[in-house]
């Protein structure tokens, strides 16, 4: 069932037509009264799964292609390679049909693709980089890695043009000018005063999650003004139409939050639906989930 708050403005307007007139003949100047907001928590079904060996993070592109890599560290140790796999649509991965490109990566654990296309996987351990695969004619090349006193870089994000990198060993947000060329700069933004497995953005904030603080945080670009709410252990997170789904891996449970709203009202957290580690929205698709510890992805439609 969808958690709806509803405005009592309709009932504030009967009242004002049942009421006697006053003998100025004025009336309410209705136009100031701001527009009833309403918070929306969608339905969530696992409607399919596919099976991937140790799934961890996950990316859609603009022209649906899909990115998914391993995270091998739990059976072989800290530093662990793993495959990263790449689709040129979901009905070819749908279909099981086999990705178009694979190549390895060391405990890759966050993954992004920019506007053109290009793709960015966050290498956390040993590397401590994001490794940059240039979209071309015959697939991806690989161009270089963006490194620079990082520590355990997770998460990463695009937000107009700039790469976002949650720093979660240094507790810090940075960004990463002309990140598809090697001339790349990387420039602190704010700190988060503890870990920061991941970040999104959306006009005016951004929204990160804290491990260890069990936090998801809404912080304005204007001021820098911070909200917090309080969820266990979460890991990533997503935003798609106005809401933020964060996994939340040791209780395998998923956490949808207003994202205008953002509070304890406009936040419901789903069971049963094994958010190990990742999510990407893909259109007229669903939201596609990394269970990793099912070795599936999870195909979650919203109504």
């Amino acid at each position: 069932m969808k958690n709806t708050k509803i405005s009592i403005l309709s009932l504030f307007l009967f009242g004002l037509i049942i009421s006697c007139k006053s003998d100025d003949d004025s009336t309410p100047n209705l136009d100031n009264n701001p527009d009833p907001v309403v918070c929306t928590i969608p339905n969530i079904t696992n409607s399919a799964n596919k099976d991937f060996i140790n799934p961890c993070a996950i990316a859609v592109s603009a022209d649906g292609r899909i990115a998914i890599t391993t995270y091998n560290g739990f059976d072989q140790g800290y530093g662990s390679q793993g495959v990263t796999k790449i689709w040129t649509s979901y009905t070819v991965f749908a279909n099981n049909q086999p990705p178009v490109l694979t190549f390895n990566n060391v405990a890759a654990e966050g993954a992004a693709f920019d506007t053109s296309g290009n793709l960015f996987i966050a290498e956390t351990e040993q590397v401590a980089g994001i490794a940059v695969y240039l979209k071309n004619q015959n697939g991806y090349t690989y161009s270089h890695t963006i490194q620079g006193n990082l520590n355990n870089p997770r998460g990463i994000a695009f937000d107009n043009g700039k790469l976002y990198i949650a720093d979660d060993g240094n507790g810090r947000i940075v960004s990463v000018q002309n990140p598809a060329s090697p001339n790349y700069v990387i420039q602190n933004e704010f700190p988060t005063n503890g870990s920061v497995k991941a970040i999104t953005a959306d006009e005016e904030n951004f929204y990160y999650v804290q491990f260890a603080e069990n936090k998801v945080v809404k912080r304005s670009k204007a001021d820098g003004t911070i909200q917090n709410l309080n969820v266990i252990n979460p890991v990533d997170i997503t935003l798609h139409d106005g809401n933020l789904y964060v996994t939340s891996p040791t209780s395998k449970k998923l956490t949808v939050i207003s994202a205008e709203i953002f509070s304890e009202e406009c936040m419901e957290t789903k069971d049963g639906l094994n958010a190990s580690f990742a999510t990407a929205y893909y259109p007229q698709v669903g939201l596609l989930l990394t269970a990793h510890d099912l070795d599936k992805i999870n195909i979650l439609s919203l109504q």
